[in-house]
This record gives C-alpha cells, structure tokens and sequence, in this order.
C-alpha cells in the first residue's frame, strides 16, 4: 500500500505543476488579466478536468485495471493450475514523460492517447493560437506568427515517438485458491497477493497489454506458516482514462 499512496502524490504533484506550468507560459499582458478580450485556454477533446484532459499522461503516468495470469512459478510453492485474478495497476511511461518537448506537443499526444489525432491537433493548435494571441496582444494571428511564438505548425501533427507503447507497471492482484505443491503435497491452497510488477504496453488509452512477475503469501495448512512465492504474470486490462469517453 506505501508503493500506491506515493505513485498518488506523485501523479497529483505532475498535475498540479502542469497547471502550474500553462499558467506561467502566457505572458501577462493587458488582455491577458481580469477584464481583456482573450479568450480562455481551450479545452481538451474529452474534458476541461485536468486529470480527465491528459495532464497526467502526459507526464507519464496513467492507472487502470485488467485482468492477469499467473502460471509458471519460479521461486516457492509451485501453481499447478492457471487462474485469473482481477488487478489495479499504477503505470509509467518514461517516453510519455521525457520523450516529447514542448506544451503543445504534449497537449498534442496526451489528447491522442486519449481520443484521436484530428481532435488532438485541434486541440494542440487552438491552444498555440491562444498563446500566440496573448503574446502579441491581438485576435488575429498568422502561422507564421504562431510558429514563431510557440514553435508549433498549426494543422501539423507532432511526432509522439514510443510514447505509451513501453512502461512499467506496479499492481495488486485479487487473491484465489488453486492448487500448489508443497513438499510432495499438491492440493488446494489460498493465493494472497502482496504485488505485481512488470512491463505495461499501452497504444491507446482503452488497452493495455502487460507482463511482470507477482509476489504471493501462499496458506500452508501442515505447518502453520504461509510460505512466499512468486510466478510469471500475462494480461489485458484497460486504463481509467477510457472513462472520459464515457463521459464526454
């Protein structure tokens, strides 16, 4: 549980520093403060709520849940049958964090992850544009001027690279009962998990592939004591960021 309560601060401390980060990239101008003509900064293709919008992705970090295997055991009492168990997870993806420069960029490539490119690049260029136009204190801004400012091609998809197709993954499976083997003696025996940790796969925001190893407290009724173990884990699972399509 101390590994969930840090990977939270530190997805709600990215957050708030993009917040942060946006409020600091417009310069103060007249229009700018209470009371100007500029417009508010757009909206991202699913929703206005930071963690809904991308802010966390595009900081790396992402959550969800699937479903996991866990079958060929390599250290304790040996799993003589696979079953599945239901698993939350807590990702990071080091591309999506370090890989891509620039605030539209990244507006750019969270808002694909988590809708589509058309919408994305609507998103990312209305936002250059909004910058562009508090920067030079008018409506009307060229290409060329929002280029210059912002260092973004309005209706020019950016380059996202790897982004979420590698991560890395800390999880906690759901407990079950299956048969294992210990000293001879195979029968059914309780599973509970302490945690999951491996290499997570994500090319759109509703699927995740992974596979890592989970650590197990397995019940050993002949002695009294549970013994630990750990076995290879495959699954499928799908990120909490699919629910902004729900709701959107």
């Amino acid at each position: 549980m101390h590994i969930y309560r840090r990977l939270t601060l530190i997805l709600v401390a990215a957050v708030s520093l993009d917040a942060l980060a946006l409020e600091a990239d417009a310069p103060k101008t007249e229009a700018s403060k209470p009371g100007g003509t500029m417009p508010d900064l757009p909206k991202a293709p699913l929703s206005s709520d930071l963690l809904k919008s991308g802010s966390a992705i595009s900081y790396g970090f992402t959550a969800g849940a699937g479903l996991s295997l866990s079958g060929y055991t390599i250290h304790g009492p040996a799993l003589k049958q696979t079953l599945p168990a239901a698993m939350p997870y807590l990702a990071f993806f080091p591309f999506a964090a370090f890989g891509v420069r620039g605030n539209e960029s990244r507006a750019y490539c969270a808002a694909r992850f988590l809708s589509d490119s058309k919408a994305a690049e609507k998103y990312a260029d209305s936002m250059a544009t909004y910058r562009t136009q508090v920067a030079l204190d008018k409506t009307d801004v060229t290409d060329e001027e929002v280029k210059e400012v912002t260092k973004w091609e309005r209706r020019t998809p950016a380059r996202c690279g790897v982004y979420t197709l590698l991560g890395i993954y800390v999880g906690k499976p759901s407990g079950f009962k299956a048969n294992s083997e210990i000293n001879g003696i195979v029968k059914a025996r309780t599973f509970s998990s302490y945690a999951s940790v491996g290499l997570i796969s994500a090319p759109v925001s509703f699927f995740t592939g992974f596979a890592g190893v989970s650590f197990w407290s397995v019940e050993d009724g002949e002695t009294g004591t549970n013994r630990n173990a750990a076995a290879l884990t495959v699954g499928l699972g799908t990120n909490v960021d699919v629910l902004s399509l729900l709701l959107k």
